[in-house]
């Protein structure tokens, strides 16, 4: 794989639990995260957008 053919939008409700997955994601050198949007509209719409791959 090469940088990045993953990406990811990283989505949860819990600060905590959101900055956990970040640091485990930036360890990965394949992985792109796209956004971490907080509210329902934000996710919908960061999702059609930035079309990740998880």
């Amino acid at each position: 794989m090469t940088a990045a053919d993953i990406s990811v939008l990283l989505v949860d409700d819990h600060a905590v639990v959101r900055e956990g997955y970040r640091r485990l994601l930036e360890l990965s050198p394949d992985v792109a995260r796209q956004a971490k949007p907080l509210t329902p509209r934000r996710r919908t719409s960061a999702f059609a957008r930035c079309d990740p791959t998880l």
